[in-house]
């Protein structure tokens, strides 16, 4: 759904509107009083993840109430103090949640001297303290002991472990179309949760590693079976810590264009596991549906692989 919400700033000649277009379905950063260069540098920076972003005006305290509450998915919330006084800070912090107030960043543009470099290592270090606790530590392990399995003779692989601050720069860098022909899409819900599993592959470079010994179609099936079987132990893992999620049916994507395949500007948290030469990319993440905090992974130690699947 989208909304409209339209600000007013009125001055003794004349009135003005700014109108913010809220997605429930997007995430967002917000800032309060910015000036325009800071603004631009944050609207840059909030591209590049991708998420929304949005600055209110100084002096506008309840319209930034309204675009909050209309909000649901916050990514963080940046006020500099040489323009904000402290009632208004406040009275901002009355209005955050408690899982939002650990997101608002206060900071004095007097002391830094590379606004962008602070914006971009700021947004990054939240990257990556949103993904779910323990979650890279699992990933490597059920990878470890499924990939071995997957196909006779698929050459064995060294994954490397990407960041959630480091995926958007990867596919930044690289053509999605050029790099992978197919993606494999799998979602697993739960009461509050959503956890999204992608699989990036380039079958004609697999293929040929397997000395054109596999028709694509069994190693497409072959990796939607690996996907199953991931997404699976995760959610076996999850019932250990009463969380209760079923798996989506399997999502076959040709690739052809890259902008249909990364366009959401919802964020979720990941890890990525990718092979040396970048023909395999496994993607995991999960989000609270209602913008709180997240589950932990930390405490399980070793992944079941015994338990059934359930599917929906």
């Amino acid at each position: 759904m989208r909304y409209s919400i339209t600000l007013f700033s009125i001055s003794m000649k004349k009135i003005t509107m700014k109108k913010f277009f809220i997605l429930k379905s997007s995430t967002y950063i917000l800032s309060y009083g910015l000036p325009e260069k800071e603004a631009l540098i944050v609207k840059d920076v909030s591209a590049k993840i991708p998420v929304k972003y949005v600055n209110i005006d100084l002096g506008e305290i309840d319209n930034f109430k309204r675009v909050y509450e209309e909000t649901v998915h916050r990514f963080c919330f940046f006020i500099n103090t040489e323009f904000v006084n402290p009632t208004e800070i406040n009275k901002i912090n009355n209005i955050l949640s408690a899982t939002d107030k650990k997101k608002l960043i206060l900071f004095s543009s007097n002391h830094i001297n590379d606004l962008n470099s602070f914006f971009f290592n700021s947004v990054n270090h939240i990257c990556d303290s949103s993904v779910v606790a323990g979650l890279e530590n699992m990933m490597v392990k059920i990878n470890k002991k499924l990939y071995p399995l997957l196909i006779t003779n698929l050459p064995n692989q060294v994954f490397r472990s990407l960041k959630s601050s480091e995926i958007s720069a990867f596919f930044k860098n690289i053509s999605v179309n050029e790099q992978f022909n197919f993606i494999i899409q799998l979602e697993c819900t739960g009461i509050n949760y959503l956890g999204k599993i992608r699989i990036y592959l380039n079958t004609n470079k697999i293929i040929n590693k397997l000395n054109n010994k596999i028709s694509e179609k069994k190693l497409l099936d072959a990796f939607i079976e690996f996907g199953n079987q991931f997404v699976g132990i995760i959610n076996i893992n999850l019932k250990k810590i009463n969380i209760i999620n079923r798996i989506g049916l399997p999502n076959l994507i040709s690739v052809s264009n890259s902008s249909f395949v990364r366009n959401s500007c919802l964020y979720i948290p990941s890890i990525a596991l990718a092979n040396q030469s970048n023909d395999i990319l496994i993607e995991l993440g999960f989000i609270n549906s209602e913008g709180k905090d997240l589950f932990s992974l930390s405490q399980i130690i070793d992944p079941n692989m015994d338990s059934e699947v359930t599917f929906l």
